[in-house]
């Protein structure tokens, strides 16, 4: 069975403590105070390693902007590399919508690789990684989110939001996925 780690917005509007998201909700500061960062770069090297396909999803100006937000400036809008950077060979997905299903290549990048199973990790566990996991299960995959590689508001929001994924999804730790 083939994997994919598909790592979810983690631009600095989102996920750095002075980006606009990371700052008002205080996402990034939950993202740092769980150590995401420095994970997700282990993790991301660990994946690498054993062959795993990595897709590297960012939200896009239009997905802001549909929503009533301002479109990010280029500082806002770029990788925030504290978690790690998509590899030249990566796919880089730029989505509309909070499911990273919805709209993109992403389904047929996965399928053409024969991936069956995809592992989540980002910001926010209520937002891209429920939706994205529910748009995995609804297309088939095996769906695991990686619960240490995700962050949200705070620690409630985030247990909440992974209490309330479907039973289809398994929740666990990156080092269950790749060892420590």
């Amino acid at each position: 069975m083939t994997r994919a780690f598909l790592i979810l917005d983690l631009t600095h509007d989102v996920a750095n403590r002075e980006g606009r998201f990371g700052k008002l909700h205080g996402t990034a500061e939950h993202a740092h105070s769980r150590e995401v960062p420095a994970k997700l770069v282990a993790a991301a090297d660990a994946a690498r390693a054993a062959g795993d396909r990595i897709v590297w999803v960012f939200p896009s100006d239009e997905l802001f902007t549909s929503n009533g937000y301002p479109a990010s400036d280029e500082w806002g809008g770029a990788v925030d590399e504290e978690y790690g950077r998509p590899l030249p060979s990566e796919l880089v997905i730029w989505k509309t919508d909070i499911d990273a299903f919805v709209d993109t290549p992403l389904g047929d990048a996965l399928r053409a690789s024969d991936v069956h199973e995809v592992v989540l990790a980002g910001i926010a566990t209520t937002h891209v990684v429920s939706a994205t996991a529910r748009g995995a299960v609804a297309r088939g995959y095996r769906t695991v989110v990686a619960a240490d590689g995700c962050a949200d508001h705070s620690e409630a929001v985030h247990r909440a939001a992974l209490s309330n994924l479907p039973p289809e999804v398994v929740v666990t730790e990156l080092a269950e996925i790749w060892g420590s």
